[in-house]
């Protein structure tokens, strides 16, 4: 806490996406399958990676189109 405007900050580790529920590494796994797989095929190996991941194939498509996720 900041002893002047007492607020809080926290440092984020580096596997940390900023407003993301996933981490970096599971985030490029997904959208690298998508290079390979359609939506639905990525969907159900997500799930077998990640129990209960829940992604949504608009999740999906924000994430390949994101250009912070999208180093091709």
């Amino acid at each position: 806490m900041c002893p002047l405007c007492k607020h809080t900050f926290a440092l984020l580790p580096e596997f940390i996406q900023k407003f993301h529920r996933y981490a970096k590494d599971f985030i490029a796994f997904a959208i690298e399958k998508l290079k390979k797989f359609n939506f639905r095929e990525v969907i159900e190996k997500l799930d077998k990676f990640l129990k209960d991941a829940d992604i949504s194939p608009i999740t999906l498509y924000k994430w390949k189109n994101k250009p912070c996720f999208n180093s091709s």
